[in-house]
């Protein structure tokens, strides 16, 4: 069963499915990106509060 015998049906549940997973892909990756951020200030405060110390 190849992609040519595909229906409208498989279709649209091939590009929900597309859909799905690059919006997950999105989300993951704000939330790494988010939480590295976070990482980054956290250890940039310590610095400073290291030297003022």
């Amino acid at each position: 069963m190849g992609i040519s015998t595909w229906g409208g049906t498989e279709w649209s549940l091939f590009t929900f499915n597309f859909i799905a997973v690059a919006v997950i892909i999105w989300a993951l990756r704000k939330k790494v990106l988010s939480k590295l951020a976070e990482v980054e200030e956290r250890q940039t405060n310590n610095v400073k509060r290291r030297r003022e110390g």
